[in-house]
């Protein structure tokens, strides 16, 4: 019977060095301690029950019950599914993973007079005699390698070696301890099955810092609301299951740092590369970054909660210069509601103004010119303008989602989640200009240049997003996407 899925109750038995007669004979074996346990002379710590510390039980007692201090090697007992750990050596006298042949291998049943008469264990692994039969045990606590590769990584200021086929974790003398953790991001939301890559930064007692992503263990308070994985290659991702807040944690040497969690169904997780996000409910901060607006105009109801509006030629959201908001490839998007009376040549938004109308952004999402009123997004090197215009976009007095991307080789525009236009150009972003703060609403150097609707959600990122980033935001609808804990 192969051992790969589950293992006899009578192999259990022998991993924890149960008094057994014979592989036919386990119901009548329940585990008596009648000794002090042995200690462990690697790591004191650790407790080694001796296999003459069980004696069988008799015809009246119930099914047997683990002994107190055996090492857990199932993830349910009950139901005898195998796992990591070593099993007993087979009868041809080496270890074995899980992959016997059959019950026999698995519970070696040869005779002995002492232990000696036993085959050769492993530096992880107690083999005895008892009752003239070979019993082998995991030793709780150790880890078998082959050589260092083989062990988890080791605690700061520790070095990690194998030392005869056993993980060992030496301190360094005179290195630095640790003093705290620092986890970022903190306080995140995030949707159900997304994901956010946390990273640990340790400060240590000389002065220095590093990251300490990979040494630290990460937990989850609750990871029914959101895991986060300790496997190499992807410490610190952790993933929302449901609804609910949770508590993450990193852990090392002691030193512990918690920030939370938010899980929220319905919306959606901001895509990477986030600089500014201007929701417009009921103020012109930036929950993304610190370029907060000024904004002297009024607020109506949003796709998303509360939107910008009652724009003209001196109201108008009005955004600092910052060369985040200038980077060589970008995407811009907003939600926006237009009358059917919707001039052309009004800005949703733009990127620094030249001092005449004719002059341009260096980016600008507006209504096209010449009429009549749609959609277009442009970029300018500072000598032309690369456009992507929608060809049979109206206005309607519904809201809609737009978006506009530059990648280095083309300008794209999006309605609705759907790719309407593209123009290939390689070119170099001009931000020189006359006035380089960044606008929502208007164009201040033109007196007839303000949006008539409203305009939600505006978003700078400074890469271009993909379809199905673009896609994910407008399907999120009026839920929107996930905001951070204010």
């Amino acid at each position: 019977m192969s051992l790969t899925g589950k293992i006899s109750a009578l192999s259990l038995l022998c991993i924890l060095g149960l008094s057994i007669t014979s592989c036919n004979d386990v119901k009548n074996f329940k585990p008596r301690p009648t000794s002090t346990p042995a200690i462990n002379a690697q790591d004191p710590d650790i407790t080694i029950p001796d296999a003459q510390d069980f004696k069988p039980a008799t015809s009246e007692d119930a099914a047997p019950p683990l002994p107190p201090n055996a090492p857990v090697l199932f993830p349910d007992p009950a139901a005898n599914v195998f796992g990591p750990p070593l099993v007993p050596f087979g009868g041809d006298g080496h270890e074995h993973r899980g992959n016997g042949d059959s019950d026999s291998e698995s519970c070696d049943m040869r005779e002995c007079k002492k232990d000696s008469d036993c085959h050769r264990k492993n530096s992880c692994t107690i083999s005895s005699c008892h009752n003239s039969k070979c019993v082998y045990r995991p030793i709780p606590g150790c880890a078998f390698c082959n050589n260092a590769n083989d062990c988890s990584p080791g605690p700061v200021c520790k070095t990690t070696t194998c030392d005869n086929n056993r993980c060992t974790y030496t301190p360094i003398e005179g290195c630095p301890s640790l003093l705290f953790i620092t986890i970022m991001p903190v306080d995140v939301v995030i949707a159900q099955n997304a994901t956010v890559q946390y990273d640990a930064i340790g400060f240590f007692s000389d002065g220095t810092t590093r990251d300490i992503t990979t040494e630290v263990t990460w937990s989850s308070s609750d990871t029914t609301i959101a895991t986060i994985s300790n496997a190499i290659g992807t410490q610190g991702l952790a993933v929302g299951i449901q609804d609910g807040v949770t508590t993450i944690s990193a852990t090392l040497d002691g030193v512990m740092a918690s920030t939370t969690l938010t899980v929220v169904i319905g919306c959606v997780t901001a895509p990477a590369n986030l600089v500014s996000w201007w929701p417009g409910d009921l103020n012109a901060n930036d929950i993304a970054d610190s370029n907060n607006g000024i904004f002297n105009g009024s607020y109506v109801p949003g796709e998303v909660k509360e939107a910008f509006s009652g724009f003209n030629t001196t109201t108008y959201v009005t955004v600092p210069r910052n060369q985040n908001l200038q980077p060589q490839t970008l995407t811009v998007d907003a939600w926006v509601n237009g009358p059917t009376s919707t001039a052309y040549e009004t800005y949703i938004l733009d990127q620094g103004n030249a001092p005449d109308c004719s002059g341009g952004a260096s980016y600008a999402l507006y209504t096209n010119y010449p009429g009549p009123a749609g959609i277009t997004f442009y970029i300018s090197d500072g000598t032309n303008f690369y456009k992507a215009v929608a060809p049979d976009f109206s206005w309607d007095g519904n809201w809609h989602f737009v978006a506009g991307t530059y990648d280095g080789a083309s300008v794209n525009l999006y309605v609705d989640g759907n790719l309407v236009a593209s123009e290939g150009a390689a070119v170099i972003i001009n931000y020189d200009l006359y006035d380089n703060n960044f606008y929502i609403g208007h164009y201040p150097q033109c007196s007839d240049a303000a949006f008539a609707g409203a305009i939600d959600e505006v978003e700078v990122y400074d890469r271009a997003l993909t379809l199905a980033e673009i896609q994910s935001i407008y399907n999120a609808k009026n839920a929107g996407k996930c905001k951070p804990i204010q």
